[in-house]
């Protein structure tokens, strides 16, 4: 018995739909599988992460504690006078607080620069201020006193202690001689 051209298309047609139900049902089944398999791992991953889950532990602050030391342009003066590599290495992380009279007030590339009267000496403290500090800066006047803070001190080759990036904590208006 022989088949004709037209059986043949039917024939074809219906194995491709057999294979194609037979493959979409075992990938609905793997799927299904896979599923099943994720929920089962995550639940799992759960309770063993919350079982071995324990605090950070704790960092200590390693940084050294930062000190603020107060002086005045004489003390200040004096101590760069008797030993620069002391004071500088007592200055190095920490905050000098410097209150002294105003005797100068410039710019130094753009940059505010006070000048602190050292008493008795032909000298003065140079303190250089950031740009954007030149507004609080531009209401000293010379005689005032102020009170000025910096991270960074040191005596440049002419003998002239700098302040850098400083910060003007108060000023306390000349009073008139």
């Amino acid at each position: 018995m022989g088949f004709n051209n037209k059986n043949i298309g039917y024939v074809k047609a219906i194995k491709a739909v057999g294979i194609f139900a037979v493959l979409f049902i075992v990938m609905g089944w793997v799927l299904a599988k896979t599923e099943e398999n994720d929920k089962q791992i995550k639940a799992r991953l759960a309770t063993e992460t919350h079982a071995h889950i324990s605090p950070p532990p704790v960092i200590e602050d390693r940084r050294p504690k930062v000190e603020t030391y107060t002086y005045t342009p004489q003390k200040l003066y004096r101590e760069f006078n008797t030993n620069e590599v002391r004071i500088t290495h007592k200055l190095k992380g920490n905050t000098l607080e410097l209150r002294g009279e105003v005797g100068g007030i410039r710019l130094s590339l753009g940059n505010p620069v006070i000048e602190i009267v050292i008493p008795d000496s032909d000298s003065t403290i140079q303190v250089f201020f950031d740009s954007e500090k030149a507004g609080r800066i531009s209401n000293v006047d010379v005689g005032d006193y102020v009170t000025v803070t910096s991270n960074d001190v040191s005596l440049n080759p002419f003998g002239s202690i700098h302040l850098r990036d400083a910060s003007l904590l108060s000023r306390v208006k000349h009073s008139g001689k």
